[in-house]
């Protein structure tokens, strides 16, 4: 039934970012993992992903003072543009 691909679709999402997470973390030796943007405004998505990440050994961080939309790039591209000219 229709609840049961919606859950499936969102387990293999989630576990796509577990896959992506892992070849970074062996790749880059970096740990933390930062869900946001649009995508995680989905709660059930978010929970899994959390679920799954922090099994797997690695810091999940999420947004809690600003919004995971695009409400907060302009905030991202500020603290990127601030860490490549140091």
């Amino acid at each position: 039934d229709r609840g049961d691909i919606a859950g499936s679709f969102h387990k293999t999402v989630a576990d796509m970012i577990l896959t992506v997470s892992q070849y970074i973390r062996d790749s880059y030796n970096v740990n933390s993992v930062i869900l946001s943007g649009g995508v995680f405004q989905n709660r059930l998505l978010l929970t899994l992903a959390m679920k799954i990440l922090n099994e797997n050994g690695f810091s999940v961080y999420i947004n809690s003072y600003l919004p995971p939309n695009d409400g907060c790039i302009s905030l991202g591209q500020a603290y990127f543009g601030a860490e490549s000219t140091l």
